[in-house]
């Protein structure tokens, strides 16, 4: 980032660069991500590396750095929970469904780097391969995250338009306002720099069954899966909207 910027200087060029490092940093890394946030309304109870003597319920326990639904475990009823490096999240216990199934939700914005964020209005809905149940914490029940099903062998992994799919109205601008206000935020904090630039963001969220969405993680590096049907359509709409005057 830096290489660029200063070419960009010393040239007088005028491209912009899909990178703002001081902001996405803090929503990129799992722990300055649910530290800043862990307060909100809208995220889930949260851990940073050690928790209470005993907790109730399942549990997620996440690494910090680690992307593509890697290093996720999930735990009933933790004991002494102390794990660095890690962040332990509770889990949503009674999710929305479809066909049986958890689901877990993707939206993406631009975040500008004058502090603004424009959002894709629709959503991306990966759907967990077996069916919904808390007797059994296999990942594959629980775990929605595409890069994961794939490597877990699973060669088509159901997704859905949230516009599409969600009997919940309203619920689309509520993830946009979550995603504006964690913006808002970085905003605050300083963390822009007026260059002109921007960094495209995913934000995932899981949805409870009477259609309230919680904010789990974002990410700097949203795939974009042009070949899969439903996420071709996802993927094409979102660059249209997002990109479409850069």
């Amino acid at each position: 980032y830096e290489h660029y910027r200063q070419l960009r200087s010393e040239r007088n060029l005028t491209f912009r660069l899909n990178q703002i490092p001081e902001a996405s940093e803090v929503l990129q890394q799992k722990q300055l991500f649910a530290y800043r946030f862990r307060r909100g309304r809208y995220m889930l109870k949260t851990y940073l590396e050690s928790g209470p003597r005993w907790l109730r319920g399942v549990w997620v326990e996440k690494p910090n750095n680690v992307d593509r639904g890697e290093g996720i475990t999930f735990l009933r009823a933790p004991r002494r929970w102390a794990r660095p490096g890690h962040l332990l999240q509770r889990y949503l216990e009674h999710p929305w469904l479809i066909d049986g199934k958890k689901t877990e939700a993707r939206v993406i914005a631009r975040i500008n780097d004058d502090g603004s964020a424009l959002v894709y209005p629709e959503g991306l809905v990966r759907v967990a391969h077996l069916p919904y149940t808390l007797a059994d914490l296999d990942p594959l029940i629980h775990n929605a995250n595409l890069a994961f099903q794939q490597r877990m062998g699973i060669e088509v992994v159901e997704q859905h338009l949230l516009t599409e799919r969600a009997p919940f109205p309203g619920l689309i601008d509520q993830m946009v306002a979550i995603v504006r206000d964690t913006v808002s935020v970085l905003s605050r904090k300083e963390r822009f720099r007026g260059t002109g630039d921007f960094e495209v963001m995913g934000y995932d969220f899981v949805v409870s069954r009477r259609g309230r969405p919680y904010l789990l993680e974002a990410n700097r590096c949203p795939g974009l899966y042009l070949d899969q049907g439903v996420a071709e359509r996802f993927y094409r709409g979102m660059i249209q909207a997002l990109y479409h005057e850069l």
